[in-house]
C-alpha cells in the first residue's frame, strides 16, 4: 500500500482540471522523498500521508484519496493487532507472576499460636545479629 501512495505522488495524484499551484507541484518530490526514506516507519509515514491529505485534500483526485483511505485502514487494523499482541503479552506475563507468588505462599505456613511465632523468631537469624560496626567502634 505504501509503495502504491508514493508511486502515485506525481501530477496525477490532483485533481484535473483544476489549477494547481506551481509551488504546490514543485513539493511533490521533496514529499514524496520523505516517504520513501521512511517507508517502513509506520508513524513518520502515517503522519506524512495524512498530513498531505490535510492540507492538499480539495485538489487531491478521488483516486489518491482512496489509496489514502486504504492505507489508514490497514493502518488501523496493524495497530489493533500490535496492541493486541501487547495485552496478551502482559497477560502472560501477570499469569506467570500470580503463579510464581502463588507457588511460593503455597509452601509458607502460618501456626495460629503466638508462642510459635516467638519462638520462630528466637530461633532465626534474628537473634544472632552481629554487632554493627558501628557499634563495635
Amino acid at each position: 500500500m505504501e509503495t502504491a501512495i508514493i508511486d502515485s505522488m506525481n501530477t496525477g495524484m490532483f485533481l484535473k482540471n483544476v489549477f494547481i499551484d506551481p509551488k504546490i507541484i514543485q513539493e511533490v518530490p521533496f514529499f514524496k522523498k520523505i516517504l520513501q526514506d521512511n517507508m517502513y516507519n509506520t508513524e513518520v509515514f502515517h503522519g506524512y500521508v495524512n498530513k498531505i491529505n490535510d492540507t492538499w485534500g480539495v485538489i487531491l483526485s478521488s483516486q489518491f484519496k482512496k489509496l489514502i483511505k486504504m492505507y489508514n485502514e490497514k493502518y488501523i487494523i496493524n495497530q489493533i493487532k500490535e496492541r493486541q499482541l501487547q495485552n496478551d503479552m502482559i497477560n502472560m506475563a501477570n499469569a506467570i507472576a500470580a503463579e510464581q507468588l502463588y507457588s511460593e505462599l503455597e509452601s509458607l505456613s502460618v501456626s495460629p499460636s503466638l508462642s510459635s511465632i516467638t519462638s520462630g523468631l528466637s530461633r532465626s537469624a534474628i537473634s544472632k545479629k552481629k554487632p554493627s560496626r558501628k557499634l563495635r567502634k
